[in-house]
């Protein structure tokens, strides 16, 4: 018997409970649920999902950013529980953690929506949309863990847009892997944050998405990593009054040039030393 994952229970289920082959389509049992015109609580809808109230974050949905690198597109902030310690950032000199973003990161777990509530909100934003999820935060699970149902239902609804994020989650787990896999393929293009240029290559090696990663002030476009993938420095760094809006290169799901910032926020300098000295390999 062929099995395939729905996209909204993840749960493994028959091929022929689904009737199309896109990656949005849902089981029986989902389309039953979901689909028969009655309104659901949260509480019923986590039910479904065999979760418990507490085990995903608050969301604090953003209709048009006032961040200027971002551009005037949706943004989200997620509450900060999400934030795993495998980040060398956390409580170390992340920007999110200072001035207005920071103020405003502190009240998503009072102010923001309910996870059902936002895969609503996604739900309801036009086809094609670009937009950032996370603008601070981290995808669903408490620290390291990944909540692996999350991401696919998180995934499913954002099937028509062109969501864009990144994650500092291990991943270390098979399922992990797989539902940031198949996320990309859905087209919610999942970056796997890293810390330097060295963990940018291991990150890549998973071969389930896009790598962003830190480097150090002076590397250049053309840039190699240790493993000799060419790194491309993002353009709103570099280039006066470019924009995520404009730029979009972190929403292609199937790059493979490594993005690099250079450190920002008031931290700068001081992530700037912790980063290893490499010699980084130009392009011929």
């Amino acid at each position: 018997m062929t099995l395939r994952r729905c996209p909204q229970c993840w749960k493994p289920r028959p091929a022929a409970e689904f009737r199309s082959e896109r990656p949005g389509a849902m089981c029986a049992g989902c389309r039953a649920f979901y689909g028969s015109g009655q309104r659901r609580s949260p509480a019923e809808r986590r039910a479904r999902l065999g979760r418990a109230a507490s085990a995903l974050p608050r969301v604090l949905v953003v209709a048009r950013s006032g961040n200027r690198k971002l551009g005037r597109i949706p943004t989200t902030i997620t509450s900060a529980e999400t934030c795993p310690d495998a980040c060398s950032l956390k409580g170390n000199g992340c920007s999110s953690e200072f001035h207005v973003l920071g103020h405003h990161w502190s009240k998503a777990p009072e102010r923001g929506l309910e996870w059902d509530a936002f895969l609503d909100w996604v739900r309801e934003l036009p086809d094609g949309q670009l937009w950032r999820h996370n603008e601070a935060g981290d995808l669903p699970g408490e620290n390291n863990r990944l909540d692996v149902a999350g991401v696919g239902a998180l995934a499913g609804a954002a099937k028509r847009t062109r969501g864009f994020t990144y994650t500092h989650k291990e991943l270390r787990s098979e399922a992990a892997r797989c539902v940031i896999a198949d996320a990309n393929m859905a087209g919610f293009t999942v970056n796997l944050s890293a810390d330097d240029p060295r963990q940018a290559d291991q990150r890549a090696a998973l071969g389930v998405g896009p790598v962003a990663s830190i480097v150090p002030f002076g590397t250049r476009t053309g840039d190699r990593t240790p493993g000799g993938r060419r790194i491309v420095i993002c353009p709103a760094q570099t280039e006066a009054h470019l924009t995520c809006a404009a730029c979009q290169l972190c929403a292609s799901p199937y790059r493979l040039g490594i993005v690099g910032f250079f450190p920002h926020g008031q931290m700068a300098k001081q992530i700037a030393r912790r980063l290893p000295v490499i010699q980084e390999r130009r392009a011929a």
